[in-house]
């Protein structure tokens, strides 16, 4: 297929999409460094330990390569932004070391890097720009196993007979997680033209998020015995419905 003609303000578009992404990316490299130390304090499986600390190396490459894809589509390239400070920890007020840290790797592994991982997966069966398509296969790589340390650590935690509270959590993490900006009205990348550049429409992201949560997450979390009534009740009420 011959790669469509863009105009200035879609190529603004995809340069957005990926400053966006290479912030993230940094931001995620800093959370990974403090992830990996609290996870060795706390006496953490190998495995997990192993996966963070591979993961601090792995958000560093990826923030570089969503730098170039930036540059790629900007008038005048694109500096990356180093207004990227250690993000928080995140877990609800009142809990002990070793859960506010066991919701935090669940927030951001078993959900956030699930979801990326289904977003990933979907935008590569369209994309057909040769370095998007090749950026994108070696960021999934990654962001399969950045999944895999969420899961693990949850395993682990379960099997100690700790993470039981996580099922009353699931609103604030959604919360935390800004699920509800994923159903905003946004219609910029609807062209389907743009899905030739990995750019997905709001329908796409919309039916990734739903199906991720409905097959993986939700599914995920109740084979280690955490409940999900109460995240599905507060998708609901949001009107937010994931479908059979």
């Amino acid at each position: 297929m011959t790669a469509p003609e863009l105009s200035e303000r879609e190529r603004a578009l995809i340069a957005e999409t990926w400053s966006f992404r290479g912030h993230a990316e940094r931001s995620a490299t800093l959370r990974f460094q403090r992830l990996a130390r609290e996870l060795r304090e706390c006496g953490a499986s190998p495995i997990v330990i192993e996966l963070a600390e591979a993961a601090i190396e792995d958000e560093r490459r990826h923030a570089l390569l969503c730098d170039s894809v930036a540059g790629a589509y900007s008038e005048a390239g694109r500096e990356p932004s180093c207004d990227v400070r250690t993000p928080s920890p995140l877990g609800p007020s009142g809990l002990e070391h070793a859960d506010r840290l066991l919701f935090e790797v669940v927030a951001f592994c078993c959900f956030t890097e699930t979801l990326n991982t289904a977003m990933l997966i979907e935008t590569l069966k369209h994309t057909e720009e040769r370095e998007i398509r090749q950026t994108l296969q070696e960021i999934l790589r990654d962001e399969v196993q950045h999944s895999r340390l969420g899961w693990a650590h949850l395993a682990d935690a379960r099997a100690r007979g700790r993470g039981a509270f996580l099922g009353q959590s699931l609103p604030f993490m959604f919360e935390t997680s800004d699920v509800e900006a994923i159903f905003v009205e946004d219609s910029r990348r609807d062209d389907p033209r743009l899905a030739f550049y990995g750019e997905l429409s709001r329908a796409q992201r919309v039916g990734i998020f739903c199906a991720a949560v409905r097959d993986v997450v939700f599914p995920g979390l109740e084979a280690q015995g955490v409940a999900t009534e109460v995240g599905r009740a507060w998708l609901q009420e949001r009107g937010i419905e994931l479908g059979a």
